[in-house]
């Protein structure tokens, strides 16, 4: 079975706070998976260095068993802290803009079929 996702040992440090700790981890296709945990725990900087947002001090990640290239992370799509999208447009349109911009084409058809 294929890893949608797998992490070894990651770590963020800002100055003198440790972020994130040794993340090491494997999402399997298929699997649903969540991060959960108190606020300042790392969620969403762990997110960030997945996402190519962050850059991790130590560690590494592979997407789809294909590394972490900035290509790769064409095919997901998230939104960490608060939503951003456009209140003026429906979410069908907000959607075909985010596949614009991430070169994704026919972004709406691909999500409509799962």
């Amino acid at each position: 079975m294929q890893n949608i996702l797998t992490t070894q040992g990651l770590r963020k440090v800002y100055r003198d706070v440790v972020a994130l700790e040794g993340l090491s981890l494997t999402v399997e296709s298929g699997q649903v998976f969540g991060l959960l945990g108190p606020n300042g725990s790392g969620k969403t900087t762990s997110l960030g260095v997945l996402l190519g947002v962050l850059r991790s001090n130590a560690g590494d990640f592979s997407w789809f068993d294909k590394g972490n290239s900035d290509d790769l992370r064409k095919n997901i799509v998230s939104l960490l802290e608060t939503p951003n999208f456009y209140p003026y447009l429906n979410a069908i349109d907000n959607l075909k803009l985010v596949g614009k911009i991430k070169e994704v084409p026919n972004l709406v058809a691909t999500i409509g079929a799962h």
